[in-house]
């Protein structure tokens, strides 16, 4: 009996054991400020919200982009005074920079706090949040098919209802004391901030190294602007180009726009290629646990963006035969869209100091928009300059008097020209933790 009582502190001390090592380590609590448990908290529990949220947050916001056109095109005919011929235009423009503001301050958000959810310090946890980001895209690529097919569709055959949010809210009953609505009370009475050194002029050693961290990716997140400066031609030139070849299918006329959805396919099929083949042939080739490194995934993507480019102007040569012709075209930036705008996520959620994830996550829509304005700068440009001397220039009206191939070959050369210098910084980076995997 004397050695069955020393037994038994050690047993009843053994689950305690267990309990402890399914605590995170990086000192993550729960709603009741206790020490977050593995088992029953974050990981792809918790993202299974952020994913569906950005999923309706894409339906929604295309479906609103809609009205917002519709309600902009129709503000001119409520008004007879000619000096309001142009408020369309202001309407329109303010309320497509006012959606892009609000996505630049959501997106960031929800990437970070998705990939938080997961414990960087557990092996498992650190390779699910690679997959993360992965889905975390093709969330966005569903709700972009969805709202270029289906909400489509229902708007222009059936129509929507009344709002659904303001009815179902309508009769809820303002609480008497709404102070609680504006400002969280302070929990201690007559609390000041003590004045201190101004921030300007004097920094710590680790704001410092913080600063040199983001510099240091900066040069990598500048080589995907002319990707994306690739990928906006699916919204401008490939329809122009499409408009003028022979969009019949069948019995069937298939307008331009709708070949933006191969995009999209492209996009959900690569994703579930790439998480569940690719990354496990690759870790058996290179034994890191992302199968190829973040900077290797960004390359991969720029070098498809090459390959879409030189397709599109081969495809200029059959200008006059079907439109299907461009599917292909659609689908090498779809995929190529999977290894950067994804890699690009990652890659800088990953390299960023811990307080500056959100930060770090937006330079990636910066990169976007960046390549958009310098799409629209090229094409001016290239307008310009090729239609000087009363010639058709390479991107007239009527592309049969022009060389859009021209212009892709130069897109081509462009993109071509940034994966070198891709290469080059990539050669040169050293990641923030060392990590040979970045």
């Amino acid at each position: 009996m004397d050695a069955d009582d020393e037994e038994r502190p050690l047993i009843r001390h053994l689950p305690q054991q267990d309990v402890s090592s399914e605590l995170v380590t990086d000192g993550t609590v729960d709603i009741n400020n206790k020490p977050a448990l593995k088992q029953t908290m974050g990981s792809w529990r918790a993202c299974f919200f952020v994913l569906g949220a950005e999923f309706t947050e894409c339906v929604a916001s295309a479906a609103g982009r809609d009205a917002h056109l519709t309600v902009s095109a129709f503000l001119p005919l409520l008004m007879d005074s000619s000096y309001h011929r142009h408020i369309h235009h202001v309407a329109a423009y303010l309320g497509l920079y006012l959606v892009a503001l609000g996505n630049d301050g959501n997106k960031p958000c929800t990437t970070a706090l998705g990939a938080d959810q997961f414990d960087a310090t557990d092996p498992v946890e650190r390779v699910s949040k690679g997959s993360f980001f992965n889905w975390f895209y093709f969330s966005i690529s569903i709700g972009f098919l969805l709202s270029a097919t289906v909400v489509v569709w229902v708007q222009d055959n059936i129509g929507w209802g009344v709002v659904v949010a303001a009815v179902s809210n309508y009769n809820l009953v303002l609480p008497e004391d709404c102070f609680f609505l504006h400002e969280v009370p302070s929990p201690t009475e007559g609390n000041c901030k003590i004045q201190h050194t101004s921030q300007f002029r004097l920094c710590t050693v680790s704001q410092v190294e913080d600063l040199k961290m983001l510099l240091r990716m900066f040069p990598v997140c500048a080589s995907m602007m002319p990707f994306f400066a690739v990928t906006a031609q699916m919204s401008s030139t490939f329809i122009e180009q499409g408009a003028s070849m022979d969009n019949r299918v069948g019995p069937f006329a298939i307008p331009p726009v709708s070949l933006a959805t191969f995009d999209n396919i492209s996009v959900m099929v690569s994703i579930q290629f790439y998480d569940g083949v690719l990354v496990s042939l690759a870790r058996r080739a290179t034994g890191k646990e992302r199968g190829l490194s973040q900077l290797q995934r960004l390359g991969v993507g720029l070098a498809l963006s090459v390959v879409g480019t030189v397709y599109a102007a081969l495809v200029e040569a059959r200008r006059l035969a079907l439109m299907m012709w461009q599917a292909p075209a659609y689908a090498v930036l779809g995929a190529g869209e999977v290894f950067t705008a994804i890699g690009i996520l990652e890659f800088l959620y990953d390299q960023s100091p811990d307080g500056m994830k959100s930060l770090g996550s937006t330079l990636a829509q910066l990169a976007v928009a960046v390549g958009n304005y310098f799409n629209s700068a090229v094409l001016a440009t290239v307008s310009a300059v090729t239609a000087r001397g009363g010639r058709p220039g390479w991107i007239p009206d009527d592309l049969n008097e022009g060389h859009l191939n021209y212009f892709f070959w130069l897109m081509a050369a462009l993109v071509l020209v940034n994966l070198l210098h891709f290469l080059h910084f990539s050669m040169r980076y050293r990641g923030s933790n060392n990590n040979t995997d970045s």
